[in-house]
């Protein structure tokens, strides 16, 4: 269990540390010395030895409890969000003391686990304040020294047995130290460039600590992954794909998914996240999206897959239409304008890449004239998306041919005032087929076109002569010049 220090420091006046101030403590002082020469005359004498050791046991122990008092002070003293006592404390010298301490302890051949434990949560409370605080603090203790340190306690705490007492709670609150220190920019761009780092938080991934422990360290990866491309070999991808499996919680894979969606983000990255394994992770994120997911996972899941989107692996998601069938409900059925907005961007980041050569191009069409038909907050978004399409040569049989499409373009362009225009221009680009070529238009698609053509007002010029560009290139086709005499 790891443990959070939380005491309520509101009306307590800072505590002095007993006995002696707590920058002045040290477990290896040995201030009885000529004791222990006195010894080495009455080497003979065994029972005085036993006694003086067990003396020097007992005071020993008696520092060390000073320690921990004085340690426990400090996480009571720290436990606040007050910047600017933060600064004070920093400026009195409080992060260099508890740097020291740590460095005597972990050097030390009788090192406290309950006191390596109250300083890392005293030094992650003091950091609990900016980016320009934190700086200044890292700057005092030294940069190289701050992030050694830090390191050093993690390998050492990491690979304790899962019962030991203190080894979670430790690895927990530095990395959450991590964390506070990736706020400054210049220093997360070290961390993120630091090998050993992104080695660490992949062993803390690896390791059999707690979901909390795991959870820090994936917020940590995703801020430094905001800043540089992946490190560690493969290691990086391959541990963050397997907190995505069933077994781990729903807070471990949440906390994946954003790591994941950060590292997409970064141009340099996706390629590798791509191809990682024969798209692995493409495979899974899919399956993940299609399998019945809590809503707010599927939404996350479809943010990854939109920064991972690009010319190659748009034309594999659309050829999955249980994936687009999700973009198309989040995009028509939620509530939430942000998550509709969202699934909305990806569908015309895919139909950017995906064009009429491309298998799932059908698939494509499907999902923008299911979401085109499913709420009149989307029709105009579509619309431009198609109209985007239609500019495409490559897309226009494709796009004449799918079934209703036209028609249902035709009908809204006499329905809804502020796409007619753009949707008389998908009308206009369709009519030029390759060869010179154009479609036989329906019924529909004629009554859309001529009173579109009729249209007087200045507001639909554009739309007016789009319709007459249109129509005359229709009437290049003899079914075409036939209903269009009919209709006179």
């Amino acid at each position: 269990m790891i443990r959070h220090y939380t005491l309520n420091y509101g009306n307590i006046a800072p505590i002095p540390s007993p006995h002696i101030p707590f920058s002045l403590i040290n477990p290896n002082d040995d201030d009885d010395k000529d004791s222990h020469n006195n010894d080495n005359n009455d080497n003979s004498n065994g029972d005085n030895g036993e006694d003086e050791r067990m003396k020097a046991e007992k005071k020993l122990a008696e520092k060390k409890y000073n320690l921990i008092v004085a340690a426990e002070h400090a996480v009571a003293k720290f436990n606040h969000f007050d910047e600017y006592k933060h600064l004070k404390e920093i400026d009195n010298g409080a992060s260099q003391t508890l740097y020291s301490k740590l460095e005597g302890e972990l050097s030390s051949e009788s090192t406290s686990d309950t006191y390596v434990e109250l300083l890392v949560s005293a030094l992650e409370m003091l950091h609990r304040c900016s980016e320009k605080f934190i700086n200044v603090s890292v700057k005092l203790v030294g940069v190289e020294r701050a992030l050694r340190v830090p390191c050093v306690i993690v390998e050492r705490y990491l690979h304790k047995p899962k019962y030991h007492a203190h080894a979670q709670t430790i690895v927990c609150h530095v990395t959450k130290l991590l964390v506070h220190f990736a706020k400054a920019d210049d220093l997360k761009q070290l961390m993120a460039g630091d090998d050993k780092i992104i080695k660490l938080v992949v062993l803390v991934l690896k390791s059999d600590m707690d979901d909390s422990v795991k959870i820090e360290a994936m917020s940590l990866l995703s801020d430094l992954s905001k800043e540089q491309v992946l490190g560690w070999k493969d290691e990086t991808m391959r541990v963050l794909i397997s907190c995505l499996d069933e077994e781990n919680s729903r807070a471990t894979r949440n906390c994946a998914i954003c790591a994941l969606g950060n590292i997409a983000a970064h141009e340099e990255n996706k390629s590798r996240l791509v191809y990682y394994n024969n798209y692995e992770l493409v495979k899974k994120l899919i399956f993940l999206v299609s399998s019945g997911q809590n809503k707010n996972i599927r939404k996350d899941i479809v943010g990854v897959l939109a920064n991972l989107s690009n010319a190659d692996i748009s034309p594999l998601l659309c050829n999955h239409p249980e994936f687009l069938n999700i973009l198309v409900s989040q995009a028509t059925d939620d509530t939430n304008k942000e998550a509709q907005r969202s699934a909305l961007k990806v569908l015309r980041r895919l139909s950017s890449f995906v064009d009429g050569n491309a298998l799932g191009h059908k698939n494509l069409l499907k999902a923008l004239l299911k979401t085109l038909k499913g709420g009149e907050n989307n029709v105009k978004y579509v619309v431009s998306i198609l109209k985007d399409q239609a500019s495409n040569p490559v897309n226009r049989n494709s796009l004449v041919n799918f079934p209703g499409l036209l028609d249902y373009l035709a009908l809204i362009s006499l329905e809804v005032q502020d796409v007619k225009s753009n949707a008389i221009k998908v009308l206009l680009y369709l009519a030029y087929l390759d060869d010179g070529l154009t479609f036989t238009a329906s019924e529909t698609v004629l009554t859309a076109l001529t009173t579109a053509a009729g249209l007087t007002t200045k507001k639909n010029a554009v739309a007016r002569f789009a319709a007459m560009k249109t129509i005359k290139k229709l009437a290049s086709r003899e079914e075409n010049r036939k209903s269009l005499e009919e209709k006179q």
